[in-house]
Formats: structure tokens, C-alpha cells, sequence
């Protein structure tokens, strides 16, 4: 069996590395890109790193979009923002594989333009990765992986060969029926942690646990963003045992309890300590590339628009990472100018989820 992963940076490299660690006589082949596609190719192996130690894996790498033909099954875990020209550009070799999207934002249109609906999967991951130096990954919060069929369940039977190929991985894998559903849940997630990156905050340690910025940045931003999905009238499933939009609000009305707030927020200390919990567009600021803000934010920001309504905060947050993706210095904005950008379009002093 043959296994290709489109666009292993550190999502993709550590699917496709713990596939081949698991099931060793697979044929895994890792396409990539810039200096970490550099390194795995002149390696030909990959360096995963995670509560087992340090995995050191023999496989096919290359940074040829050409070498994923012949295969059976194809993951992409590209950006986002460049899933279009990726899939141009493997297009020729695509053939008749099983395609499997795990990726951030809904990408559905560019992906559709080159697979047949009854090959695409498309899925999620509530695992954290992060590229840790060029050809080494570390898995850093390990979640699990959700895959599902379309609404119409043309490609049931590909969801199911999509589940059972991302279980060689060793990871939970769940398949549940509204994957659009879960996928914008998870986009919620996601751009309210994007909010925490324009200042490299911890998500848990720097900006959850902190009332102010719960009240003008946290709590606005995911009011926000369920507003939009209900007037899209896109209904949301919960992500089974991981973070999500209704975990989330949960968690800001028990921290707005002064005792349990406290004690809520000495747990997560104890837990998280000084490991940092940043999203992956952090990372692409610290290495001065262009972000995700625009398949996140930006994606929720043009739905609005679609159902004619203003979202001033996602557009912020879209503003400000583009601001900081033209600037040759600094990476990031202080933490007090975040908290003034948010405060200066609050529309009252403070703002609470409801109920």
C-alpha cells in the first residue's frame, strides 16, 4: 500500500511518520517543501518527537508533487492558503487515490476541482504539532483525528477507508456524520486562538485565564462567530473529547465565577505550566510566512458578509495578522495593544456570553 502525504510540514510529517512507524511495510512517501522539505529529502527519514522519546524514521521523502503517483491513498495537510496550487499542481498524479483533507479552514471548492466527491474525505486533527527544527516534528497535545462523509454520503465508503488508514497512525480516530458540522466548530476554535497569537500568548496561561481579555477579546470574538453560523444556518456538532465552540463558552462562564474562576485557573497552571499552547499561526509569523488568517477569519468574515452581517471582530483579528505578515521586525504586537485594538470597537465595558 502506498501512502502519500501532500505538504508535510509538521501536521503532515508526523501522520504520515507515525503511519510508517506503526505499519512498517507500508509505502509512506513525504512531499515537501522549503528547508524542512531540504532536510527530509536529503535524510530520507523524519524525526518525531513525543511522549515516546524521539522516533527516528526511515521513509521516502521528496519535494516533488510527482512522487505521490501510483498511490493509493493521498493526505493533504498543505496550508490553506495554499491548497489551490497544490493540488494543480498533483493533479497529474492524483489517478484514482483515495484523497484525505486534514487541514485547517473549508477548503472544499479547491479541493473538489480536481477529486470526485466519492474519493475526498475531509477531516480534522485536535492534536497539536509543532516543527521543531527543519526534519524534526513534535507532537505536542495529543487529540485525535475526526474524518465523515459528505451530507449527501456520496463518499461513505471512502470515510470509512479514510478512518481505517488514519488508524495506522496509533491515534484515536473517530468518523462522525456531520464532518461540516465539526469542521466549523473547529474553525471557531481556531480563530479565537488566532486572537491570542497576535501577541504570542499562550492560549490557557495568557489570555483564557485573564478576565480582561475574556471580556473584550475571547468572549467577543466567539459570540461573534456563532452569531454568524447561526444566521448561515450551519449547525455545529460537538468535537468528541476535545476543545470546541461549546466547551469554550462553558469554560469563560465558569471562570467569570470568582472562586471556581480562581481555582479553574490555578488547574490549568499546574497543568500547562510555562508550555506554551500556540496555534500554528504564530508559528508562521515567527518564520515571517504568509498565515491561515484568511481561510480562518477571514473565511467567517466573508460568510457574515454573505448574510449581511457586520463582524467587527473577526475582521480585526484579520487586519492586525495582516498587518504583522508586512512587517520585517517584529513579529508580534504587545499584549497591551491587542487588549486597546479590541477595547476601542467594544460597544459596552464589558461583554459576556449570555446565560
Amino acid at each position: 500500500m502506498k501512502i502519500s502525504v501532500l505538504g508535510a510540514g509538521a501536521v503532515g510529517s508526523m501522520i504520515g511518520g507515525l503511519i510508517k512507524y506503526y505499519e512498517p511495510s507500508a509505502d509512506v512517501v513525504l512531499v515537501a517543501r522549503g528547508e524542512h522539505g531540504h532536510v527530509l529529502a536529503q535524510r530520507q527519514s523524519v524525526s518525531l518527537l513525543g511522549s515516546w522519546g524521539m522516533h527516528n524514521i526511515a521513509l521516502r521523502t521528496s519535494l516533488s508533487p510527482g512522487e505521490i503517483a501510483g498511490s493509493d491513498a493521498v493526505i493533504v495537510t498543505v496550508k490553506s492558503q495554499d491548497t489551490q496550487q497544490a493540488m494543480v499542481d498533483a493533479a497529474p498524479y492524483l489517478e484514482d487515490a483515495l484523497v484525505v483533507s486534514i487541514q485547517n479552514g473549508i477548503n472544499d471548492q479547491a479541493l473538489e476541482q480536481f477529486v470526485a466527491r466519492q474519493r475526498l474525505v475531509t477531516g480534522i486533527t485536535t492534536s497539536k504539532m509543532a516543527m521543531v527544527q527543519p526534519g524534526t516534528v513534535s507532537l505536542q497535545v495529543k487529540g485525535l483525528i475526526v474524518v465523515g462523509p459528505s451530507r449527501d454520503g456520496i463518499n461513505q465508503p471512502a470515510s470509512r477507508q479514510a478512518r481505517n488508514l488514519l488508524r495506522l497512525t496509533g491515534m484515536k480516530v473517530a468518523e462522525h456524520p456531520n464532518m461540516m458540522g465539526i469542521r466549523y466548530n473547529n474553525l471557531i476554535v481556531d480563530a479565537l486562538g488566532f486572537g491570542s497569537c497576535l501577541s504570542a500568548s499562550s492560549f490557557v496561561s495568557d489570555t483564557v485565564s485573564h478576565q480582561l481579555w475574556r471580556d473584550y477579546v475571547g468572549s467577543p470574538l466567539l459570540e461573534e462567530s456563532l452569531e454568524i453560523l447561526r444566521r448561515a444556518r450551519i449547525r455545529l456538532s460537538r468535537i468528541p473529547g476535545a476543545t470546541d465552540a461549546f466547551r469554550m463558552q462553558g469554560a469563560f462562564r465558569l471562570l467569570d465565577k470568582p472562586l471556581l474562576g480562581r481555582a479553574l485557573q490555578y488547574l490549568s497552571n499546574k497543568i500547562y505550566g510555562d508550555r506554551p499552547m500556540l496555534a500554528s499561526l504564530s508559528q508562521d509569523l515567527q518564520r515571517g510566512k504568509k498565515t491561515e488568517v484568511d481561510a480562518v477569519n477571514g473565511h467567517l468574515v466573508r460568510l457574515a458578509h454573505s448574510v449581511g452581517f457586520d463582524v467587527p471582530y473577526n475582521e480585526l483579528v484579520q487586519a492586525s495578522v495582516h498587518q504583522l505578515e508586512s512587517r520585517i521586525t517584529e513579529s508580534y504586537l504587545a499584549k497591551n495593544e491587542v487588549l486597546r485594538r479590541f477595547q476601542s470597537i467594544a460597544p459596552r465595558p464589558r461583554l459576556r456570553i449570555a446565560g
